[in-house]
């Protein structure tokens, strides 16, 4: 009788420490997965908000202070779009001229805006004068 009792008792533990694996395997892939969709979504907010200052900075490229920006090589930007005079920024923008300068005084250019090394957004545009070196 007592082999019987200690074999359920067994019995029980085995599917008690079965179920409890189970369940933390189950939590442990949906802490995973909620990990990766907020670090999707968080690239998701950075290159949108990046585009919607790349295309602010090509819209107002004609303005003198922005087309002065927009001729060095690389400046930086915060997080509301701001210009940032140091290399703290959030938001760090590469000026690359693809085709040299032409008879109009305007040369292609491609603007490209980086977060943490990681490019978000690529847009060609016309500047005048091209890029300094």
């Amino acid at each position: 009788m007592r082999e019987s009792h200690a074999n359920k008792s067994i019995s029980f533990l085995m599917e008690l420490i079965f179920v409890l694996f189970f369940f933390t395997l189950a939590s442990a892939v949906c802490v995973l997965v909620l990990g990766t969709a907020k670090d999707k979504n968080n690239l998701a907010a950075d290159t949108r908000n990046a585009l919607q200052y790349g295309e602010n900075l090509v819209a107002q490229r004609k303005i003198p202070q922005v087309q002065q920006a927009m001729q060095k090589k690389i400046f930086y930007l915060d997080e509301n779009g701001n210009r940032s005079s140091s290399q703290a920024g959030y938001y760090r923008v590469e000026i690359e001229q693809k085709k040299a300068v032409e008879k109009s005084g305007r040369a292609l250019c491609e603007l490209c805006i980086y977060r943490d090394d990681k490019e978000l957004v690529r847009l060609p545009f016309l500047l005048e004068g091209g890029v300094q070196k």
